[in-house]
C-alpha cells in the first residue's frame, strides 16, 4: 500500500525560483512519500504536463490539488 507519512505539497510560489520538478524531486530525496500537485495559477494543459513530467521522475504517488478540469 502507499506511503503517506511525508507528502510534498507542490507550491511553486514558495521555491524561490528553483524549478518545480527539482524541488520535488529533492523532496522525495529527502524523504517525502508522496506528491501533491497545487499550482492553481496554469492552464489544465500544463498542468497535465507539468504532472506528467513530475510523475516520470519522483517514483511515488503524485496527487493533483483542486482541479477538475
Amino acid at each position: 500500500p502507499p506511503d503517506y507519512r511525508l507528502i510534498d505539497v507542490t507550491a511553486p510560489e514558495l521555491y524561490q525560483g528553483q524549478n518545480v520538478l527539482d524541488a520535488c524531486r529533492a523532496a522525495v530525496d529527502g524523504g517525502a512519500t508522496a506528491v501533491q500537485v497545487r499550482i492553481k495559477h496554469i492552464n489544465a494543459a500544463e498542468l497535465c504536463r507539468t504532472t506528467e513530467q513530475i510523475m516520470r521522475i519522483v517514483g511515488v504517488p503524485v496527487y493533483v490539488n483542486d482541479r477538475l478540469d
